[in-house]
């Protein structure tokens, strides 16, 4: 099945094509009269990168082996597909920075980037992404990011129990924010470093995680960080440095400490 997304561009106008059948995604790029032909893209990456200034659409099920690089200037678009994510089972490479983050959002949000074919300018109606962004490898430092619209912002999977940080990255309007799994009673340690989190309805959840929050801002929350698996017995605890809670609701299951 060949699907669209409408490439504006000097006053010339085409379609970046991609043969995705029932999942995949599509890229669009601004240039004065481009027309990008992605018909031999498809759902399974190796050594892939997100280039900066170019708008994908998320359909379905991304799987991206190998090192996945992520350009300032990205935006990615998730349909609402429960389906529509995008997984990393290799290093993640963020090539962003405070000036060019990269952005994942709903396919509805025409704020930003390429308008999708299909989009109703109103990202606000469902949740799009679920997860945006899964990782399932340990030592990952993700950084300059914008989740918004998701149904779950950050998954780190159990095949990514250790250490990984995020750091200078906003979680908007997300179902829950970060999902946080250890590998059975192997941790999954979580460092939060100026992030904010903003219109959720639970920031952390997840089982066998240690997170440290420094300078983490929470607003707008139902619960800051619950444990959904008590079956391995571990304490599951947020410790928070130079960080504001306003508007939460519960501090949720989990050890909160200063």
């Amino acid at each position: 099945e060949d699907r669209g997304v409408r490439v504006p561009g000097g006053g010339i106008e085409g379609w970046a094509q991609a043969k995705t059948g029932a999942a995949g995604v599509l890229a669009s790029s601004r240039g004065p009269g481009v027309v990008l032909d992605y018909a031999n893209y498809n759902s399974s990456h190796t050594n892939y990168t997100f280039a900066g200034d170019t708008t994908y659409a998320v359909l379905g099920t991304v799987d991206l082996y190998e090192t996945t690089r992520i350009s300032g200037g990205a935006v990615l678009k998730f349909g609402s597909s429960t389906g529509a994510t995008v997984v990393c089972h290799g290093p993640v490479d963020c090539a962003t920075g405070p000036w060019r983050p990269a952005v994942f959002t709903s396919m509805h949000d025409n704020s930003i980037g390429t308008t999708i074919s299909g989009s109703t300018g109103n990202p606000y109606t469902n949740y799009c992404g679920n997860p945006a962004l899964r990782i399932k490898s340990s030592g990952q430092a993700l950084h300059d990011l914008r989740i918004a619209h998701a149904q779950v912002g950050l998954w780190f999977d159990a095949g990514s129990a250790g250490s990984a940080s995020v750091s200078h990255a906003q979680l908007v309007r997300c179902g829950t924010s970060i999902v946080l799994e250890g590998n059975g009673t192997n941790y999954t340690e979580l460092a939060l470093r100026n992030v904010l989190v903003h219109d959720t309805d639970t920031a952390i959840e997840g089982y066998s995680f240690r997170a440290q929050g420094e300078h983490l801002t929470v607003h707008q929350c139902g619960q800051l960080a619950v444990n959904v698996n008590t079956n391995y017995g571990t304490t599951n605890v947020l410790y928070l440095t130079n960080s504001l809670q306003v508007a939460v609701a519960s501090t949720g299951n989990v050890d909160v400490a200063a």
